[in-house]
């Protein structure tokens, strides 16, 4: 394997271990049930929303390149 192509397949794992991680906290912050003082219900789920779609994204981008990578 070149160096290049383990290089990008390193940062493909690493970004595909983020969009999880993005899920994960989205999910989360979508399904809180109560907010703080400084920071309401509805704004978490919002953020909750929006991470949850960019983890998503991320993750369907990075296994079609994971894939283009191996191929």
């Amino acid at each position: 394997m070149e160096p290049e192509q383990a290089a990008s397949l390193t940062i493909n794992i690493i970004t595909l271990i983020v969009s999880i991680g993005f899920i994960i906290q989205g999910r989360k912050l979508k399904n809180t049930l109560n907010g703080t003082i400084a920071v309401p219900k509805e704004v978490l789920q919002k953020r909750g929303s929006i991470l949850l779609i960019c983890g998503i994204l991320m993750f369907i981008l990075q296994s079609y390149e994971l894939i283009e990578v191996l191929m």
